[in-house]
């Protein structure tokens, strides 16, 4: 079995079984005046990708950097969206090199 990036959604997953989420359609008026689209198994889920891609494309890190996201994420078959307010935090990573005296 194969592990590797879908060409169509681009998530690594086991390709033999792979299923591409479903596209949400973004509408974020402090970036753009037409949807975007982002995948996601629901709602939710295609709000927190659309935020973590914008941090990261912009790298700004705005949202992470305690900006709060108020967008709309619309399913294809929707006239209208759900509202979501999206916030995120940096993760603390840390490290361990052992140091001879």
């Amino acid at each position: 079995m194969s592990f590797d990036k879908c060409r169509i959604c681009g998530d690594y997953d086991f390709l033999v079984t792979h299923t591409c989420k479903p596209i949400f359609y973004i509408t974020d008026p402090d970036w753009s005046d037409e949807e975007i689209p982002e995948r996601g198994i629901d709602h939710q889920e295609a709000a927190e990708r659309y935020a973590e891609r914008q941090d990261r494309d912009s790298a700004d890190y705005q949202v992470v950097g305690g900006q709060e996201l108020f967008i709309t994420v619309r399913a294809a078959e929707e006239t209208e969206g759900k509202k979501f307010k999206v916030t995120g935090e940096m993760r603390a990573e840390y490290s361990a090199e052992e140091v001879t005296p």
